[in-house]
């Protein structure tokens, strides 16, 4: 499911948007408009409405302001009423999607990467018992190219995880903020960084604030350095440069970044509703990747006919229904989302 903006004529549709000319459309990436259309000018109050501020109050403060009455007593309802919550989760869906917005990480990727395409998406669950609000990141690059830069690979371990590519990389990171209500900003509090997760060489990390660096703003959005080739994520480019086995790793050229790409519609939900179940790949690859990936994979893999799931970009046949070498998104975001479902060397809890 995703939410459409539809207006009988230019002139509805300049009222029902009101104080931005630039709201997302379709599925077009979403610009860094602060006024959602449900908040931005209402309640006979102009701008604001309801005495909530028009810009962020606390400017120098840690954290990011998503916006015009955005915070968590807005965002969460134990119910569900009051909300917009088409997943079902009980936290609004524009403020799902602005906090997933404003925190997307700036990531610094190798100069000489064989392939930075992705198909990014993302989802969002509110921890009430803690005060967790949790933002996952699914990059779904649609190229793992290993590490055939590494001297180890190249010489002595060419068949080892580490050095080897395949179709479709399902790296992601999760985000855990907290709501400050004095400053009304969301802040970072940690991230998980996958790196070859689930591998037999998993160096994913679980890091702190403190340990994280923020291109803009303490406790913004987090830089992450991704290693060349396999596309791990990492928090620093020290980490980056020892990671995996043999440190097959390497970020040490990676001279920019680039905030990751990101498209308004593309929630993946929750476990209770999936909003974004299966998708095709950009109209411009879908000649190189003809298949249909699903974010929310079966589990059983003798089940006839196959489940659904994310195969690396390629279209599957009854003969090789699990070719490509990625691994299924379903069961990370299921552990994101259920995290007493997360094996025990890899403990982000909210």
């Amino acid at each position: 499911m995703s939410f459409r903006l539809v207006a009988a004529s230019g002139l509805a549709l300049s009222l029902l948007l009101g104080c931005r000319s630039d709201q997302p459309i379709a599925t077009e990436p979403i610009s860094a408009q602060q006024c959602l259309p449900e908040t931005c000018g209402g309640g006979g109050g102009g701008g604001g409405g309801g005495g909530y501020p028009t810009e962020d109050p606390a400017p120098t403060a840690p954290g990011i302001w998503v916006g015009i009455n955005m915070g968590l007593s807005r965002c969460y309802s134990p119910t569900g009423a009051g909300i917009n919550d088409a997943d079902i989760d009980r936290f609004d869906d524009w403020c799902e999607k602005w906090i997933a917005y404003d925190f997307r990480p700036a990531l610094r990727p190798g100069y000489y990467d064989c392939d930075l395409r992705m198909e990014p998406a993302f989802s969002v669950k509110y921890f009430p018992a803690t005060g967790i609000i949790r933002v996952g990141y699914w990059f779904s690059y649609y190229n793992d190219c290993g590490n055939q830069h590494s001297f180890v690979c190249n010489m002595s371990q060419p068949w080892q995880h580490e050095c080897m590519g395949h179709d479709g990389d399902s790296e992601f990171i999760a985000v855990d903020l907290r709501y400050n209500g004095a400053t009304d900003h969301y802040v970072v509090q940690r991230a998980f960084m996958s790196a070859h997760y689930g591998s037999g060489s998993d160096f994913s990390t679980n890091t702190e604030y403190t340990g994280l660096e923020f291109p803009e703003k303490y406790q913004g959005y987090p830089r992450v350095w991704v290693a060349l080739g396999k596309h791990a994520n990492y928090p620093t480019q020290n980490l980056c440069n020892s990671g995996a086995a043999y440190n097959t790793d390497t970020c040490e050229d990676n001279p920019t970044e680039t905030r990751m790409e990101f498209i308004w519609n593309r929630n993946v939900g929750s476990p209770t509703r999936h909003m974004l179940d299966c998708t095709l790949a950009k109209p411009e690859m879908q000649y190189f990747r003809p298949g249909t990936e699903c974010y929310w994979d079966g589990f059983d893999p003798s089940q006839q006919p196959p489940p659904e799931r994310y195969f690396g970009w390629w279209w599957q046949d009854g003969a090789n229904p699990y070719a490509g070498g990625a691994t299924p998104y379903g069961v990370m975001i299921r552990q994101v989302f259920e995290p007493a479902n997360m094996p025990p060397t890899q403990t982000y809890q909210p």
